[in-house]
This record gives C-alpha cells, structure tokens and sequence, in this order.
C-alpha cells in the first residue's frame, strides 16, 4: 500500500511507497520496501529499509485537508 501523510512512524512492515511531509522514523522492528520522500528521515539501529529516497520536493494529496506542496 501507498502511504501519504504528514508523520509516518513505522515497526511492522510496509511494502510500497512513503510520502512523509514532516518526516519518517523508522523503529528498529520496521522494514520499508518501497521509496519514500520527506523532510526528515530517521532509522533505528536494526531497521530496514529498501527503496530510493527523495527528500527535494514532496507534495501530499489528503482528501480532508485538501492539497499541499513544499518545495526547497
């Protein structure tokens, strides 16, 4: 599943993409397979992660807060 939103906190496992606006953490029990875009970017010791990062532009679509951009 693709994952949208401000903060993304992660212990299970997700299989797909990540637009985190303020940031993903992932925990030492997390595995992320997919690419993630964001401001910030935190990985626990014993986290996994596989995929690309892209932390230039991120825009966030959310049918209840309408539609965002942030560019750097």
């Amino acid at each position: 599943a693709n994952i949208y939103a401000k903060h993304v906190v992660v212990a299970g496992e997700v299989i797909g993409n990540i637009e985190a606006i303020k940031g993903l953490h992932i925990l030492k029990t997390g595995k992320v397979y997919g690419n993630i875009s964001g401001a910030h970017l935190l990985i626990e010791e014993g986290g996994i992660y596989k995929g690309k990062v892209n932390m230039d532009v991120i825009s966030a679509k959310n049918s209840y807060e309408g539609e965002l951009e942030l560019k750097r």
